[in-house]
């Protein structure tokens, strides 16, 4: 009795005394699990009692626990942040590139309308000192002169005239027509000097009151821009 192989509470002599009844093999289970749980180790003594055909079928217990793994991937919910983020950096980008674009159109249209107000005014200013009669309005300029290219006696007018719903400023002659402006204004015209029935008419007025020999003369576009602002100093008597 005091020696392990003798004594009758050893782990294999208990096991063959109880082995076959059921009822010892179930218990002797439940407590085995039950110690299992109690101290998260398991117990050599019962489980050396336990059936051979139950200590090979027990192992599957663990992989039958849920186990904790390493997560790959995202949530739904990282998903839908992530997505909400890169809607909103590409809105702000979308931004930004329509505003640098509006930017250089407006540029290049400031460019282009400096442009063009060069050349109105240096057409509109040649054709000034060499006339000799003239009548302006808001909407026109009639001039009588040597206004052509071959300096004869000619008339010009420069006259606004609405074309697709926009009001454009021509330029037209004996033989031409040209577009000088777009979205025209209007003309405003000022005399130093009254201009009466006792005032000498030159040769070439074409019928017009004479060019004062000194005037100011403007034009804006339809927006308010000035095209044209100048003082002219006429010598045609």
């Amino acid at each position: 009795m005091s020696t392990k192989s003798s004594s009758l509470f050893s782990s294999n002599r208990w096991c063959l005394a109880f082995r076959r009844p059921a009822w010892v093999v179930m218990r002797s289970m439940h407590v085995a699990r039950w110690f299992e749980s109690q101290t998260k180790s398991p117990d050599p003594f019962f489980s050396n009692c336990l059936d051979p055909a139950l200590r090979r079928i027990s192992p599957t217990r663990n992989r039958l626990k849920p186990r904790h793994q390493h997560r790959i991937g995202m949530t739904l919910v990282e998903l839908v942040v992530a997505l909400v983020l890169a809607s909103l950096m590409m809105a702000a980008l979308l931004r930004i590139t329509t505003l640098v674009a509006s930017q250089q159109r407006q540029v290049s249209r400031e460019q282009l309308d400096s442009f063009a107000a060069g050349l109105f005014a240096e057409r509109l200013r040649e054709d000034l000192v060499n006339a000799r009669g003239i009548v302006v309005t808001a909407n026109s300029i009639t001039l009588a002169g040597f206004v052509s290219d071959q300096r004869v006696e000619s008339r010009v007018q420069y006259e606004t005239q609405s074309i697709a719903g926009r009001p454009v400023l021509l330029r037209r002659s004996e033989n031409q027509t040209e577009v000088i402006w777009l979205d025209f204004g209007r003309f405003a015209f000022e005399q130093d000097e009254i201009i009466d029935g006792e005032t000498p008419v030159p040769d070439g007025s074409g019928g017009l009151p004479p060019v004062p020999s000194s005037f100011r003369i403007a034009a804006w576009d339809q927006s308010g821009q000035v095209l044209f602002a100048e003082v002219v100093h006429h010598h045609g008597l």
